[in-house]
């Protein structure tokens, strides 16, 4: 798992190599069909709607990479997240890509400017009561792709806010059904109100047993949440490194601030070709904080 944590100048990552709900069961409501759409990309930005009932049949390719991407809160399919992440993904050869589109459900449709702090809150709660009936679906899909030799090893699910919750249970309930792992998970900044430990089980929440590999990034209060997905895309265009960082309390910057003026003895690279044999925490510190502008 990696977690990158960004304190005000500072990004912490953790990795765990090998590797949020109320209850264990793999519930939630039940889901009108077009609740949750999947649109596989091709490379020039086109996309077709893909279903379980017709994996055959689709522009899916057999025995590829498959990337699943998943945004978070008041999302839609044309939100910056999704958008991005998408970009930078169908630049892959010989993979499919596929964007998770729950609009409906995420409150995008509900969400106005003018919402008091209590009606915010009462959204949020509203929203998450439907992740594991999303997860569900998005499971449904994985499970379809065997029938184009899609092995779980080959499947990593990307995921933003609530969408790196979606995830965790994804990762969750593949591992019930199948007695095997996905291949990665990428949480990018994962919910975290409703989901401490003490809210939810582990099942429901992005924990080091939901994939062989994990790779979490993480922003604080200090930074912007769409921090996690901006490095990631930085990442993927530039070579980023990280240098090692034991940490126990990464909201304490402080703790990793001397890297910033020091070497590293043992880089490694972070975003999408992280190195998957590694684990520990990891640290990147950045000039300032409106954008990764570069490495300290």
């Amino acid at each position: 798992m990696l977690y990158v944590q960004n304190t005000v100048t500072l990004l912490i990552l953790w990795l765990f190599a090998n590797s949020a709900y109320a209850n264990d069961e793999f519930a939630g409501p039940i889901l009108n069909p077009t609740d949750v759409t999947f649109l596989l990309y091709s490379q020039d930005n086109s996309y077709t709607e893909v279903t379980p009932e017709f994996v055959e049949s689709s522009l899916v390719e057999a025995g590829a990479k498959t990337y699943f991407v998943i945004d978070g809160l008041y999302s839609n399919r044309t939100t910056l997240m999704a958008q991005t992440v998408k970009d930078d993904l169908i630049t892959l050869p010989n993979c499919n890509v596929i964007m998770v589109d729950w609009a409906p459900l995420s409150g995008y449709l509900a969400f106005r400017p003018s919402m008091n702090d209590l009606e915010l809150r009462a959204l949020y709660n509203n929203v998450t009561t439907y992740v594991p009936a999303i997860a569900r679906e998005v499971v449904n899909l994985i499970e379809s792709l065997k029938i184009k030799n899609i092995p779980l090893s080959q499947v990593h699910v990307i995921g933003f806010s609530l969408g790196a919750q979606i995830g965790a249970v994804v990762g969750s309930e593949i591992t019930k059904k199948d007695n095997e792992k996905l291949g990665r998970i990428t949480g990018l900044d994962p919910a975290s109100f409703n989901y401490q430990e003490e809210n939810v089980t582990a099942a429901n929440r992005l924990d080091v047993t939901d994939a062989t590999f994990i790779d979490i990034y993480h922003t604080n209060r200090l930074c912007d949440h769409r921090f996690s997905w901006k490095i990631w895309n930085l990442a993927f265009k530039k070579d980023i490194k990280a240098c090692p960082c034991k940490v126990e309390a990464p909201e304490d910057e402080s703790i990793c601030t001397n890297l910033r003026n020091s070497s590293c003895t043992s880089p490694v690279r972070i975003g999408m070709f992280i190195s998957t044999t590694i684990a520990g925490n990891f640290f990147v510190g950045f000039k300032n904080t409106t954008g990764p502008q570069g490495v300290a």
